[in-house]
């Protein structure tokens, strides 16, 4: 799809009176929604094995920032071991159906989960008694889902919550809010927490329209950009590597393991003169052509 018209239909989405559930039907139909169980799955094992050298999760309450429209990684930590997590969205958009779809297909796929999660065992065979149940599970799941839900204003006691967690959900909150919600996660996790958060810091409109690199959003200003992708539905904060970890140590976090990966072509096209807006010109090259910015944080 061609990213234009993409931004065009979010931001007519975003004002028009049944947008959201048209944009929630453009996006089952043809969009990200049909990413397998498996795929979510595997992110959220990675998650659990940069946990594991500081306590698992296996016991814990975590805490999830931007739930999305199916809460596959709190049900990966469920099958975890977690004992509690707490999912937070500012938008309601999780989807009762699409999760019971992913408990259908977890079923379909026992085999292949049990041997992704060997050590879940009851927790297996709840999920799939009450696969046709999706509400009940979470419950019997002990997955808490707030929204509209602030996670800078969490109302959680101080130091209830052993990790606080997102997964591609940093990229889509402004970078002032993402400090409130660091200010926040400092105050919830216990001394011995940690905060995890994978992030995805490329031109979102991408990853539907190869034609463009995964950079091509620098190249606006940002009053331009608001005006691209300023709604709900697109809304991409351009922040690169370098600023998440700068906001995590702001906040009163160190730094315990770090991955980027800066994408080539990326690169090339900076390389060979692909412009982008002067207001990104002091970042490095390879910190404005960051796709991915994974982060292990400890309470400093």
């Amino acid at each position: 799809m061609n990213w234009k018209f993409k931004a065009v239909v979010a931001g007519v989405s975003s004002v028009a009176p049944m947008g959201p559930h048209f944009y929630r039907f453009l996006q089952k139909r043809f969009g990200r929604l049909d990413l397998s169980s498996h795929t979510r799955l595997v992110n959220q094992l990675e998650m659990a094995q940069w946990l594991a050298p500081y306590g698992g999760v296996a016991g814990k309450t975590l805490f999830e920032v931007g739930t999305g429209h199916i809460s596959w990684i709190p049900i990966g930590f469920y099958l975890s071991g977690a004992e509690k997590v707490f999912t937070y969205d500012l938008f309601p958009r999780l989807d009762i159906h699409l999760v019971k779809k992913a408990l259908a297909w977890i079923t379909a796929n026992r085999d292949a989960v049990a041997s992704m999660y060997p050590h879940a065992g009851d927790r297996l065979d709840v999920l799939v008694r009450m696969r046709s149940d999706p509400q009940g599970f979470l419950k019997a799941a002990n997955i808490v889902y707030k929204s509209p839900a602030d996670a800078a204003a969490s109302g959680l006691p101080e130091q209830s919550v052993d990790v606080h967690f997102s997964f591609s959900t940093f990229e889509h909150i402004p970078q002032d809010s993402i400090t409130a919600i660091m200010r926040e996660a400092r105050r919830i996790l216990r001394s011995s927490g940690v905060a995890i958060h994978f992030i995805d810091p490329s031109d979102h409109f991408q990853h539907h329209d190869s034609s463009i690199t995964k950079i091509n959003f620098l190249r606006y200003s940002d009053r331009m950009w608001r005006l691209i992708g300023g709604n709900q539905f697109a809304y991409c904060n351009r922040l690169r590597a370098s600023d998440y970890v700068r906001i995590l140590c702001d906040t009163g976090f160190e730094i315990r393991r770090q991955y980027v990966e800066v994408d080539q072509p990326s690169l090339m096209a900076l390389r060979n003169g692909f412009r982008i807006h002067k207001s990104f010109s002091h970042y490095d090259k390879e910190d404005m052509c960051s796709i991915k910015s994974y982060l292990l944080a400890s309470v400093a």
